[in-house]
């Protein structure tokens, strides 16, 4: 209902001569103009049908639908990004990763680098511990510190933080809604092609991030690395992501609804409220258990 108020009040602005760039002076959030506001309400739209779907399939179908059929389309383009910055605003994700309290998790780590996945390095540095410099190491959740070293994981992958406090934090990508858009698909709600909705996800996700060859990474059929704990082997864990990335027409659903939300999950980073949403709501990507609670 807000996001049909919104939308409408927004068409009729700019349908009786409104100026399409009259909030940029103030926006925040970088939509960029009127159009690009809609544009991101429908991609909410999208969003939240696929939230509901398993719960209430009817309304999410025609709430999906609804979405993509709005004249105004939804974020397409790798540089669509919906994020917040500008008039002072300090990233908060940055501010804690100043502060040395911010690394990469064990399941983030057996992913990208099982993956050999080129955003790895956009988003972590590699790890100084001796002996392991050229790696990314993930720290488990749930382990035990050694007593009185408060830096016993010191020396894993930190979050790269060289951008600055002034980094936008982001809500919403073109990547997202691409990958909304294979799972639609997917669930033949919509007569789009889930390979090629799937694949100008990865596209996307990977051009927002300066990366642009990509054919051996849409090609691969690498799977996740196993966790080795450098500092207590008993931390130790096999991986339990074992999809690649390279889509195969052949799969079952199922493996191809895990091969999505696997890649949706990694391009979300570092937006890990809905990462996490859609973690719980489709039990993928297939996390480590946290070791103690």
């Amino acid at each position: 209902s807000d996001l049909d108020k919104g939308i409408d009040a927004m068409d009729k602005y700019l349908k009786n001569g409104g100026d399409d760039l009259s909030l940029n002076a103030n926006d925040m959030l970088n939509a960029k103009s009127i159009k690009g506001w809609i544009k991101f309400a429908n991609s909410l739209r999208l969003r939240l049908a696929m939230r509901i779907s398993n719960v209430d399939k009817t309304n999410a179908e025609i709430q999906a639908k609804k979405a993509l059929a709005n004249p105004y389309g939804v974020l397409e383009a790798a540089n669509e990004i919906i994020q917040v910055s500008g008039h002072g605003y300090t990233n908060p994700l940055i501010a804690i990763g100043g502060w040395g309290e911010a690394y990469m998790g064990a399941t983030m780590a057996s992913v990208l680098n099982g993956y050999e996945d080129p955003r790895r390095e956009k988003w972590y540095n590699k790890a100084t511990l001796k002996g392991y410099e050229n790696e990314w190491l993930g720290i488990p959740q749930g382990v035990f510190m050694q007593e009185g070293d408060p830096n016993y994981y010191g020396g894993y992958s930190a979050l790269n933080t060289a951008g600055g406090e002034t980094t936008p934090a982001i809500l919403m990508t073109a990547a997202e809604v691409w990958f909304l858009r294979a799972e639609a698909a997917l669930r033949g709600w919509i007569p789009e092609d889930e390979e090629e909705c799937y694949l100008n996800g990865i596209k996307a996700s990977l051009h927002q991030h300066g990366i642009y060859q990509m054919d051996d990474y849409l090609n691969s059929e690498r799977t996740a690395a196993d966790f080795i704990d450098t500092q207590d082997s008993e931390n130790n864990i096999p991986a339990r992501c074992r999809v690649s990335p390279k889509w195969n027409p052949a799969d079952d659903k199922e493996i191809k609804l895990e091969k999505i939300i696997t890649q949706k999950w990694i391009a979300l980073f570092p937006e890990g409220c809905e990462a996490w949403a859609e973690q719980r709501r489709t039990g993928y990507p297939r996390l480590f258990p946290v070791r103690f609670n």
